[in-house]
């Protein structure tokens, strides 16, 4: 059988989450019933190997029906965690069936590792609405889309709206987003169909997002390195953010905080390199989100710390009050317009367009990194002893610790060196880190207690402070006694 194999193409969106509430509000949108507009009724299969090699990939394979003649589809990952999907997608139609496309030479030609058979994973049914938008100087291409995930034994609905460029500036993307978000909530999305359904498979959506390890070339640029790193945090926190406000997970909301920090700490990372192009507003509305969960987070872990002495109806009431707090931030305007002023800068801010004129040293990811990594810890040797801080002080050093734990889970597989080296090296730093916490809790649990209206538990006081900074002060010797993983 002859192949045809429709070129290879970037294809670059941006996908919206919105609900149905929204959906119907965009549909009724002047601008989106225009004469030309269309609707499809689509079908798709989507297939994997039995061990689910593409989707560990990060790639997709799948057969589409409802467009004539069934259109086989291959999309292999690219830049998808801060909302701008671009990556390369291959499609061909099939003549002969189904079975006999599976295993068609391009798949094989595009994915010469896959050596297992390939059979159906799950499906997604579609009514899709195309409509053809004119923003500014670009050409948009707006698909509303509604659909179900179905595997065995379960099924999910979704709507969300994908922004794909024709022509013109990526920027009209992110322009058009917020022109929707002032008539009906949009949130940026992080996810592709075929994700969604290999979490519904997983059932991954019943738990917190964790930071997934970045897949980074050996000769990746400091460009690639901060881009990956900032879109997977924002990719973290997306993920995370729909458990806090739907079921008030503990752990989402941790793990939220994480994704928040993270990105932080990598653009701490990255100064140098980012230098005046950091928009003034992105860091203090960082900064607001984190503190918006605070509240909520800090009881969290008294309960977790303390169990049955803290589980009294005010501590539950107080509970309930502090997530209210926060899922109200976190629908509001402003964290939504927040999400869409990162996606947008991480995607094609202006710190991207200085780097080709830049000095090597900021070019290069491993230098930048390694200067980055340095005066992390430096910041923890220079502090002295902990014993001899007070409490302000060891803060600074537990920021300091955080920002280096961050960055080195992160881009320690850059640098060469014995994998025993880096491993003792950040589970030392680990160590670190969780003892200056349990210092932490110690410390800025009174005044909780106290607002909580609570007697102090057993347990707590000075005895147990000093014992905690003796073990926090260890932790923090044996790190510096280690060589580091990046010289």
């Amino acid at each position: 059988m002859e192949h045809r194999l429709m070129a290879g193409q970037e294809e670059v969106e941006l996908k919206l989450d919105v609900d149905a509430a929204a959906m119907a509000s965009f549909l009724a949108l002047p601008m989106l019933r225009d004469p030309a507009s269309r609707e499809q009724h689509l079908h798709a299969i989507y297939y994997d190997t039995p061990d689910r090699d593409l989707g560990a990939a990060g790639a997709s394979l799948r057969i589409r029906h409802g467009e004539g003649v069934p259109l086989q589809t291959l999309k292999l990952p690219g830049g998808s965690a801060a909302g701008l999907f671009a990556r390369g997608e291959w499609s061909w139609p099939l003549a002969g069936g189904e079975e006999a496309a599976l295993d068609e030479p391009p798949v094989r030609a595009l994915l010469p590792g896959l050596n297992a058979g390939l059979a159906p994973l799950f499906e997604i049914r579609v009514v899709r609405r195309l409509h053809d938008v004119i923003h500014g100087d670009a050409r948009i291409e707006a698909s509303l889309d509604s659909g179900e995930i179905s595997v065995a034994g379960a099924s999910r609905a979704f709507d969300e709206v994908e922004l794909e460029l024709k022509s013109g500036s990526p920027a009209a993307l992110f322009d058009l987003a917020r022109l929707l978000d002032g008539i009906a909530p949009v949130r940026v999305g992080v996810s592709s169909k075929a994700e969604r359904g290999y979490r519904l498979i997983a059932g991954r959506d019943a738990g917190p997002a964790k930071a997934e390890p970045l897949a980074l070339a050996d000769d990746a640029t400091a460009a690639q390195a901060f881009g990956a790193a900032a879109g997977a945090c924002l990719r973290q926190f997306r993920l995370n953010e729909p458990l806090v406000m739907a079921d008030w997970h503990a752990g989402a909301l941790h793990q939220a905080r994480v994704a928040l920090r993270r990105l932080r700490s990598t653009i701490a990372l990255f100064r140098p390199m980012l230098a005046d192009h950091l928009p003034a507003h992105l860091d203090g509305e960082l900064r607001w989100l984190a503190g918006a969960m605070a509240r909520a987070r800090a009881i969290d872990v008294l309960i977790a710390r303390h169990g049955d002495d803290m589980l009294r109806r005010s501590v539950l009431e107080q509970r309930e009050a502090a997530y209210v707090a926060a899922i109200g931030a976190l629908a509001g305007a402003r964290s939504r317009a927040l999400l869409l002023d990162l996606a947008e800068w991480i995607s094609i801010g202006a710190w991207r367009r200085p780097l080709s004129d830049a000095p090597s040293d900021l070019m290069d990811a491993r230098a930048v990194i390694r200067h980055g990594l340095r005066r992390f810890r430096r910041r923890i040797k220079r502090a002295g002893p902990l014993d001899a801080l007070d409490d302000a002080g060891r803060h600074k050093v537990r920021i300091a610790v955080k920002k280096l734990r961050y960055a080195s889970d992160m881009f320690a597989p850059l640098f060469e060196g014995p994998h025993k080296a880096r491993r003792d090296f950040l589970r030392a730093l680990a160590t670190l880190s969780d003892r200056l916490g349990v210092l932490n809790d110690i410390v800025t649990e009174p005044g909780l207690i106290a607002d909580l209206g609570l007697p102090r538990p057993a347990g707590t006081g000075e005895p147990a402070l000093r014992s905690a900074i003796g073990d926090a002060e260890d932790a923090r010797l044996a790190l510096l006694a280690i060589r580091p993983f990046w010289r």
